[in-house]
Order: structure tokens, then C-alpha cells, then sequence
């Protein structure tokens, strides 16, 4: 491959047409589009976006899961302090969280069952309840609107 690759996967692949998003495993001559992220989950065999390497070497195939699951689980922190973050939870709970999900190696590279929706985020529905309880609090209880202000 190129000389600027620094990257341990490039040494276990040949580009088929020059490109770094088409290439070629050198154990099983299979041909990955996708670049050296698909080649690091073909060599590690976790089965996550393409099939695993039947004809790799131990020590290659341990190296590489050790780099991918290094790498989910950067994401994972990634992932999961920004969502902590936008509903206000505790930094132990952060990090409670945080520890639960790689703990569990096991679940490290299966995707989360769906995606969540604004709504649920922001709580959009629970603002517009409590908007009208107070809005009914004054208007019971006969208190101007303006001394809200």
C-alpha cells in the first residue's frame, strides 16, 4: 500500500484498484469495499458488516480484535457521555453506565435496538403538561398572568 499507511491492517491487504476502499485480504483473497475499518472486522471475525476470515493466522486474528474492540470502545464512551450529557444524569452515573456497557464484551458489537426520537430526548410532551398545569393553577386560583413577569 502507500507509504503514509500507519495503520497495523494495511499489511494484511492489497488494494485491488489503487484505492484505499476496495481491497483484498491476503489469506482468503477475498475483495472488501468499505476500507481498512470492514478489514479489521474481516482479520478479528466479529461477524459486524462483513464475513469473518476463515484462512487467518491466530496472532493476526488477536491483534485485530484487540484494535477493534480498543476502538468500539472509545465509541461506546463517546457515545454514551453524550447522551448522559443531554439528559443531565451524574458524572458517576456516567461512568456507571459507561462501565456497564464494556463490561459486557459480549454485546460490544451488536447494534442498539432502535433509535430514539426527539420527543423522547427533550421531553417535548412532558414540558407542554406541565405549561398547561400551571396555566390552570392560575386560572383557578384566579392570580393574574402578568404576575408570572
Amino acid at each position: 500500500m502507500a507509504s503514509g499507511r500507519t495503520d497495523s491492517a494495511w499489511k494484511h491487504c492489497v488494494s485491488v484498484d489503487g484505492k484505499t476502499r476496495n481491497l483484498r485480504c491476503k489469506y482468503c483473497d477475498k475483495v472488501l469495499t468499505g476500507g481498512v475499518y470492514r478489514l479489521k472486522h474481516h482479520l478479528a471475525g466479529t461477524s459486524k458488516d462483513v464475513g469473518a476470515c476463515v484462512s487467518v493466522p491466530e496472532d493476526v486474528k488477536k491483534s485485530m480484535m484487540d484494535t477493534v474492540v480498543n476502538l468500539q470502545q472509545i465509541f461506546l464512551k463517546k457515545s454514551i457521555s453524550r447522551e448522559e450529557s443531554s439528559v443531565g444524569q451524574t458524572e458517576s452515573g456516567i461512568k456507571r453506565s459507561i462501565e456497564e456497557e464494556i463490561g459486557n464484551s459480549s454485546n460490544i458489537f451488536k447494534r442498539k435496538g432502535s433509535q430514539s426520537t426527539i420527543n423522547a430526548i427533550f421531553k417535548k410532551n412532558d414540558r407542554e403538561d406541565a405549561c398547561k398545569e400551571i396555566a390552570r393553577f392560575f386560572y383557578n386560583n384566579a392570580i393574574p398572568f402578568n404576575v408570572a413577569k
